[in-house]
């Protein structure tokens, strides 16, 4: 029994002693696990903005590349494309985000924010901003260099 409260306590250091793939530690485990608790900070701190994760996600990709499609949207969403149908209708519906039809394919719908996108896409970078730092101080300087590179190439290996 005490061996169980110490894999719950630490259960980096037991991934880290017994790292196969049947352990609940493993990496394929741990990761969903981090994701999911990093998630639900940022959506606690996002509930003040009426987004949900989902939400910033496509608001972010409509931000970085204004009158991107749909079907860009879901590529670099790494999401598929009836979801983020959904998402867009929503965000069009909240005003943060506008439609038009593309001049070269009039099947084709570019995405923009609106203004009041704009100011909600600042508020939603200064919350990931302050989560990021939040994470960062978890671990020195370089070893979060040495993080992101493993991250990264284990990213691009699984693309």
């Amino acid at each position: 029994m005490n061996n169980t409260k110490n894999t719950i306590k630490n259960p980096v250091k037991n991934t880290i002693k017994n790292s196969n793939a049947n352990n609940e530690n493993s990496i394929c485990e741990l990761f969903p696990k981090i994701i999911v608790l990093i998630r639900k900070k940022i959506q606690k701190k996002l509930n003040k903005t009426g987004l949900l994760w989902d939400q910033l996600i496509v608001l972010s990709q409509i931000s970085r590349y204004e009158g991107i499609n749909q079907k860009n949207i879901a590529k670099l969403s790494l999401k598929n494309e009836a979801s983020i149908t959904r998402t867009i209708n929503l965000l069009e519906k909240n005003g943060l985000i506008k439609r038009e039809i593309s001049k070269k394919d009039r099947r084709e719908f570019l995405n923009y924010l609106t203004n009041k996108g704009r100011k909600t896409v600042e508020e939603c970078e200064k919350i990931m901003n302050n989560v990021q730092k939040e994470i960062d101080e978890i671990f020195p300087p370089g070893d979060l260099i040495v993080i992101h590179k493993l991250l990264f190439k284990l990213f691009e290996s699984l693309k």
